[in-house]
């Protein structure tokens, strides 16, 4: 079949040069070899009320494998000042809008989204995670000010006596060691990260000690991911050195799982006897699974995190769900491993309990 040349098909697929569409064929039709773009004025961060405030989304850097059957909205019509701080994209088959937003795709972090069904949410979320004011004042968020030791102990550094008492108690909590005590709590209790965020659970530990408020030691919730990432990687090393001082085998079980957010992620735990006869279990990894659960895809993932922590010369058995892409992925591992996968593949009992 003869296909007409590339630019007689941009000239079919062009409005006519008064339609007020021809701004947005370059975000409905992507051309094949670069990712969507929309370059457009970003001068007013707090968006005009009319949508059209900051324009500047960087399709390039949408996450399109978190929105599988979605593609560029390309819609002209966008009520709302919301809408200029997030992707506007719509269901293939449905045709249902979605808004994303733009500042958690700048940020690295797991974007929040709404469907099109106005934009009360977009305002709590850019009010409340990125700072940014409604310019109608409708979602703003109102600091509460804060209490000193002074004012909770109605002590008064004038005094001497009092000022001394005051300085003692000021010098008494340290912030570096609070926040420790923070993450190991998080950490222990797999508490969400939002967590830190609560208006009320901020107001009941600045009523225990004023001090957590005035030393700015409440971190938001990527602040808290960054710090954990930080111990991970302090601590990888010490973990590193006792799976390498396992006296026997080390065993693996995995599993895939997506998270409410539409993360697809594949966790490996590692079991063995610790050099003092203790039975350990870690977690090793948590890799974002890109693409489709084949057997070789989930391999690739195992294998990186075999070599992540130098563990390839200790593997023992591997215990996993009765999945066929499992054996699969098991047959490659024994190919690279070179073991037998008859003998190191277990099956999960409580799968098959839980069948029969």
């Amino acid at each position: 079949m003869h296909l007409p040349p590339k630019d007689a098909l941009n000239q079919l697929l062009r409005p006519p040069a008064n339609s007020m569409a021809s701004k947005d064929v370059s975000l409905a039709i992507p051309t094949p070899t670069t990712a969507p773009t929309g370059v457009l004025p970003s001068t007013n961060p707090a968006g005009d009320g009319g949508g059209r405030g900051l324009e500047r989304q960087d399709w390039g850097k949408f996450p399109w494998s978190r929105y599988p059957g979605y593609l560029v909205s390309g819609e002209v019509k966008r009520t709302g000042w919301t809408w200029s701080h997030g992707y506007d994209i719509k269901h293939e088959t449905t045709g249902k809008r979605r808004w994303v937003c733009w500042h958690c795709v700048e940020d690295g972090s797991p974007p929040a989204d709404y469907m099109d069904s106005g934009t009360e949410n977009h305002g709590k979320h850019l009010a409340k995670e990125h700072g940014i004011p409604d310019p109608a004042g409708k979602h703003n968020i109102k600091k509460r000010a804060v209490v000193s030791v002074a004012q909770q102990l109605q002590l008064s550094a004038k005094k001497p006596e009092e000022q001394a008492i005051l300085n003692r108690l000021i010098r008494s909590f340290n912030p570096a060691h609070f926040q420790e005590l923070l993450m190991d709590w998080i950490a222990h209790d797999n508490i969400p990260f939002r967590k830190v965020e609560s208006e009320r659970f901020r107001c009941l530990l600045e009523y225990t000690n004023p001090q957590v408020a005035s030393t700015g030691c409440l971190p938001s919730h990527p602040t808290i991911r960054k710090w954990l990432l930080g111990e991970f990687n302090r601590h990888k090393g010490v973990v590193t050195e006792v799976l390498h001082g396992a006296p026997g085998l080390i065993h693996l079980s995995f599993d895939g799982w997506s998270s409410r957010n539409r993360l697809s992620l594949l966790g490996l735990n590692v079991h063995f006897l610790s050099s003092s006869g203790k039975v350990r279990q870690f977690l090793i990894g948590l890799p974002k699974l890109e693409g489709r659960h084949t057997g070789v895809n989930l391999a690739e993932e195992v294998a990186r995190v075999i070599a992540e922590w130098d563990i390839g010369l200790k593997i023992g058995y591997f215990i996993t769900d009765n999945a066929d892409n499992n054996d699969a992925c098991l047959e490659a591992l024994a190919k690279e491993h070179g073991f037998n996968v008859k003998w190191r593949r277990l099956r999960c009992c409580g799968h098959i309990i839980n069948l029969v």
